[in-house]
């Protein structure tokens, strides 16, 4: 007569704190017997027995102190002890079936075949009454419906199709034991059947192109940015375990980043970054599983970093001397233009040139301004450069329009030796009258000009006398006749 019994079939527990308590390595001398660590003998392997009786060690090891004993496994049909045991061996019986829990599991995207035996199912009722297995939950009657069945004679349990994980993790069934009549032999029993990781998925970037910016001149460690994957395998295991680096860096030199391979932070590690030099690098960032052993599944993606601009770069000049000319009496104008240089960003205030005149115009008749749209200085005349004499006397020849004689020195001096273009201004409402004259046709207004355009009628070495009259040039006046 021949027993079966399926894979993960309960037949026996030992007691193995007994032999040895600090025992932290069980293995079963038979690969046909699998023992856990409580003691429980299950089937490794659909096994058949004959009438003949079959034994196998149970090898105990405490690999710190060395030290190994063994147990003496004899399975027999009958309950008896076919033979005086030795002191130094444990003769264990058969014991009964327990309706407890067994630890199930089935491989993600098994390849069967199909349908795939799981384990078996028996409660200890089995041994009086003829009992009938029924089973309930997700993958039963409910989604994913028809997953699992159960034999309900034997109570063997079996998957139909294969499961992704990362749909499904675990099912947690309900076995069911009842008789012919409909009596619940058991509770109903709770069973888990987890589905073990297979790594079929690739880490993928939370992001297809990643984009920073980082200052140039930024020190070396600085952070960039952080990239970061996710992947749908079973978490805390090798399979989700990501390392990060980075593939190519374009322009490839000088390598200036480097990423950390757990967190993903991309830091500066070079000197060596110059918006003016580059102004953008590329990246290619690869992440794969497995702590990046050349078998893991990898993906990658792409990171932009921009270089900001950063003020390091003075604005020079294009020449050192500039020369420019202006019209006489003229003010309010533009006279020169004055490019500059600065390899800043254009358009910003780090380019912007901000001009300033630090000697020759202590008299304020110049200002400088730049050109916002070309950064060019613009350098203007704003005012007229005065000064006024009291001119005591004028004399009128032929060679000029006029002579003025300053009073205190006695000297005469005729127009166009230095003192550039006169205004005569008025410093009472009257008509211009000298003695002895016939007097301007029209009478000049205070405050009104009378520019050289203006000629008076006295003869050559007539005296003019009886007003006042001041003088004003645009150009210095030699400091004796002020």
């Amino acid at each position: 007569m021949c027993f079966y019994f399926a894979t993960w079939k309960l037949l026996l527990a030992v007691n193995l704190k007994e032999c040895l308590r600090s025992a932290d390595l069980i293995q079963s001398g038979d690969p046909d017997f699998r023992v856990l660590d409580d003691g429980s003998v299950y089937t490794a392997s659909n096994v058949v027995l004959s009438d003949e009786n079959r034994s196998f060690i149970i090898w105990l090891s405490d690999t710190k102190t060395q030290t190994q004993k063994k147990i003496k496994v004899l399975l027999e049909h009958q309950k008896k002890v076919l033979r005086k045991r030795d002191t130094k061996e444990t003769v264990l019986r058969r014991s009964k079936r327990r309706w407890a829990p067994i630890p199930c599991s089935m491989q993600e995207n098994s390849l069967g075949p199909f349908p795939l035996f799981l384990q078996q199912v028996q409660s200890d009722a089995a041994q009086n009454y003829t009992i009938f297995y029924s089973i309930s939950g997700r993958g039963v009657d409910q989604e994913p419906l028809n997953l699992f069945f159960i034999e309900k004679d034997t109570g063997n349990l079996y998957c139909t199709r294969p499961v992704d994980r990362e749909e499904y993790d675990i099912f947690d069934l309900i076995a069911y034991a009842s008789t012919a009549d409909g009596y619940s032999a058991d509770l109903p029993l709770p069973l888990p059947i987890r589905v073990e990781d297979e790594n079929d998925n690739h880490p993928i970037f939370t992001e297809a192109i990643y984009n920073f910016e980082i200052p140039e001149s930024s020190r070396v460690g600085t952070a960039v940015g952080v990239v970061c994957a996710t992947d749908r395998d079973e978490p805390d295991t090798m399979h989700t375990r990501l390392k990060y680096s980075i593939l190519e860096q374009t322009p490839r030199s000088p390598g200036v980043f480097a990423v950390h391979p757990s967190t993903g932070v991309i830091t500066i590690t070079s000197h060596y970054l110059d918006r003016e030099s580059v102004e953008k690098y590329s990246l290619i960032m690869k992440v794969q599983d497995m702590d990046g052993q050349f078998f893991g599944l990898m993906s990658t993606s792409t990171c932009m970093i921009t270089v900001k601009d950063s003020n390091d770069n003075a604005p020079t000049f294009k020449q050192n001397t500039y020369e420019a000319s202006v019209e006489e009496n003229a003010y309010n104008v533009e006279i020169l233009r004055i490019p500059v240089e600065d390899k800043d960003l254009i358009n910003t205030a780090n380019w912007r040139a901000n001009f300033t005149i630090l000697k020759g115009n202590e008299n304020g008749h110049f200002k400088i301004s730049t050109d916002k749209e070309t950064n060019e200085g613009v350098l203007w005349v704003v005012k007229v450069q005065v000064q006024v004499m009291r001119i005591e006397k004028a004399l009128f020849g032929k060679d000029s329009w006029f002579y003025i004689c300053n009073s205190e020195q006695g000297r005469k001096l005729s127009y166009g030796q230095g003192l550039g273009d006169y205004r005569l201004v008025l410093t009472k409402k009257s008509k211009i009258n000298p003695i002895g004259q016939k007097s301007p046709s029209d009478a000049v207004d205070l405050g009104k000009q009378v520019v050289k355009t203006r000629k008076f009628s006295p003869g050559e070495g007539e005296e003019a006398v009886g007003y006042s009259m001041w003088l004003c040039s645009r150009i210095q006046i030699p400091g004796d006749l002020v």
